[in-house]
């Protein structure tokens, strides 16, 4: 038997499309609106899987962004647990951060301590509830 199809958001596509004709409002939680790259929801298995792209080709704040992961996992789990949906955040990392592991260590560890997966160049569709 064929179960629903996956619905996939991009940016501001989640808050029109998911979040508020569900009757959820991220104003009544948070004083800024989060954009996912992209939100992929399994309607069988009431997963969000928030996905962050992050490229970058030399030094700079994008390697401070992959510890907001915590804040960002919150933040979606505040919408999306009243909807009885369960969260998910991947980071899809680009070859900077690859080769960067070493040096990165404590960021990934915290990461995924923080309930954060996050894959170089590809992610592997298993990691993914869908």
């Amino acid at each position: 038997e064929q179960g629903k199809p996956l619905e996939i958001y991009y940016q501001d596509g989640i808050y029109k499309l998911l979040f508020e004709p569900k009757g959820i409002d991220w104003k009544e939680h948070f004083s800024a609106r989060l954009k996912p790259d992209t939100a992929i929801y399994s309607p069988d298995k009431k997963v969000l899987t928030i996905v962050e792209k992050k490229q970058q080709e030399a030094e700079g704040s994008v390697a401070e962004k992959l510890q907001t992961c915590d804040y960002k996992l919150t933040y979606y789990k505040t919408l999306a647990e009243p909807l009885g949906i369960r969260v998910e955040l991947i980071w899809l990392l680009g070859p900077y951060f690859e080769k960067r592991q070493e040096t990165l260590k404590s960021v990934f560890k915290y990461m995924k301590e923080k309930g954060s997966k996050y894959y170089f160049r590809r992610i592997p569709i298993n990691e993914i509830s869908i």
